[in-house]
């Protein structure tokens, strides 16, 4: 599969998501973790719950991961560089849910593929290979890392190759 075709079915799979939340109160969302079974339950039977470390749903060929938030988004430093370093970006998209808690209303989504958000966040194999390692070392003495980069919405859309759709 291309790259175009990707993009072929992150537009379906945005446009499930637009008719499954427009304008209709989504409680699942002002949950702080455990929501992406309720997430693809609204969406459609072809969205199919993952949840692993570096994917929360699959639709058709794409595996996607999932970010939520208000007017913040964070990506985990940690995470990102294994991926990376697993050379297991291929079909895989991060989608961001931006929602408004006292109306539980989803108002905007995007997506992008994760290789994009990657070199944006400039983590290289260098970085990645170090932040791994540190991690590791940190296990070893019952602690772990932190390292999380935060998007604002403004700062995500603006990024080359994202698709986005406003619910409002």
């Amino acid at each position: 599969m291309n790259l175009q075709e990707e993009y072929l079915q992150a537009i379906h799979f945005l446009n499930l998501c637009s008719h499954a939340f427009y304008q209709k109160e989504m409680p699942f969302i002002v949950k702080k973790s455990s929501y992406e079974k309720e997430l693809a339950e609204s969406i459609d039977n072809q969205v199919i719950l993952k949840e692993t470390r570096y994917q929360d749903l699959a639709y058709k060929s794409l595996a996607i991961e999932v970010k939520k938030g208000q007017g913040a988004f964070w990506i985990p430093e940690v995470r990102m560089a294994e991926l990376m370093l697993q050379k297991n970006l291929q079909h895989h998209w991060t989608l961001f849910i931006r929602f408004q808690k006292n109306k539980k209303l989803i108002t905007s989504i995007a997506m992008i593929p994760t290789s994009v958000l990657l070199a944006d966040m400039q983590i290289t194999q260098e970085w990645a290979e170090k932040i791994i390692a540190r991690d590791q070392e940190m296990k070893i003495r019952q602690r772990t890392i932190h390292c999380q980069q935060s998007y604002s919405w403004t700062a995500l859309t603006s990024l080359p190759g994202l698709l986005k759709l406003d619910l409002k």
